[in-house]
């Protein structure tokens, strides 16, 4: 699916993305990703929203965002629900949804100014 979406700062919307890869900044990704609203993308290596540590949660929070938004590939999936309290107590909000929609969700929030970070994993042939 193309976007045309055009963010406060273009070079860190998503431009392009599928069941298995995004695209951002000019660049495809094809393993996890975390993108953020004022920096460049990162690699993410959870496999799965089950894989996920506190170390992870951390890493995501130094990015200081107002809101993480959690893609678990094609399949809804939840966060543990420590995670959500460590981030809530952070003053930071948090919501897990397929890879697609947190695409969507990320690249309209950009585009109003928010301090969002998406937090993305992606199907593998093995799932």
């Amino acid at each position: 699916m193309e976007l045309t979406l055009q963010p406060a700062d273009p070079r860190f919307a998503i431009q392009r993305f599928d069941s298995k890869s995004v695209t951002a900044n000019g660049t495809r990704f094809t393993s996890g990703v975390i993108l953020g609203y004022n920096t460049e993308p990162t690699a993410w290596n959870p496999r799965s929203l089950a894989d996920l540590q506190m170390l992870h949660i951390d890493t995501l929070l130094a990015l200081q965002p107002e809101l993480v938004l959690f893609g678990s590939g094609r399949a809804q999936g939840f966060l543990a629900p420590e995670m959500i309290v460590r981030l809530n107590r952070q003053g930071v909000g948090c919501e897990a949804m397929t890879t697609a929609a947190a695409c969507r969700t990320f690249n309209v929030l950009l585009s109003e100014g928010r301090r969002v970070v998406a937090a993305l994993i992606f199907d593998s042939e093995t799932q």
